[in-house]
């Protein structure tokens, strides 16, 4: 049950979710002080129940707005389990705004001297993918690309 798809909760900029060790996001307006506390609890509620390392599938909305400095600063708290092992970080998206934002976590991996995997796509399926292949995602057994992609298509409605 601990890996059984999970809403975890949603506001105007993000709806997030969790399936296995995976925390499935859809980013989809500002980054305010909501939206990082909803991050951090779904993180911890993640940790809670499946441990590190835990991994990450993002959709990037072309509505969602690009982080200023300051609200950049956020992140680097709501992404702390970066530091607690990441088995995957990626991104999907169909417009100039999954560039920019994996430009962002790009740079915030750097400033915060993180390696993990992280990749960008423009094709859901091959986002998921491409997180299943680096190892460390735990799902129920038989669960796959398709899981992934129907958790990541059910927090997009969210």
């Amino acid at each position: 049950e601990a890996l059984a798809f999970r809403h975890l909760g949603a506001t105007s900029g993000v709806a997030i979710g969790s399936i296995g060790n995976v925390l499935v996001s859809h980013w989809r307006g500002a980054l305010t002080p909501a939206v990082l506390e909803l991050l951090s609890e779904a993180r911890q509620d993640l940790l809670g129940r499946v441990g590190a390392p835990i991994a990450s599938l993002c959709i990037i909305d072309a509505a969602w707005q690009v982080p200023h400095f300051d609200e950049r600063q956020g992140i680097f708290e709501a992404l702390g389990f970066l530091k607690q092992g990441c088995a995957g970080f990626s991104l999907f998206g169909a417009h100039a705004n999954l560039q920019l934002c994996e430009q962002i976590m790009r740079g915030l991996g750097f400033l915060l001297q993180l390696r993990y995997p992280l990749a960008a796509s423009r094709d859901l399926h091959e986002s998921a993918g491409w997180l299943l292949a680096q190892g460390g995602v735990q799902l129920d057994a038989g669960a796959g690309v398709e899981q992934l992609v129907e958790a990541a298509r059910m927090i997009e409605r969210a």
